[in-house]
């Protein structure tokens, strides 16, 4: 849970409010972006295995994506007529 000082602070220094909403400055992408590339070097451990953040995305959007064509392949041949 980000304290609500931390909010104050983040809203004050890393973001820049305009007529379509709230985005990072160069300040605040100068502080997210290496606390975000940092988490995505970190390993986690998923089935057995310790793989970086970046990796078990990857791997988890494969396993996703073949889940889905093999779906796919099998409601192709389960069409009666």
């Amino acid at each position: 849970m980000i304290e609500e000082c931390m909010l104050n602070t983040i809203e004050q220094n890393y973001v820049t409010k305009n007529q379509f909403g709230m985005f990072l400055n160069k300040n605040g992408k100068a502080y997210i972006i290496p606390l975000f590339n940092d988490y995505m070097r970190k390993n986690k451990s998923f089935l057995s295995r310790e793989l970086p953040v970046k990796s078990l995305i990857h791997l988890l959007a494969s396993r996703l994506a073949q889940r889905i064509r093999t779906f796919e392949l099998d409601e192709e041949f389960d069409i009666e007529e």
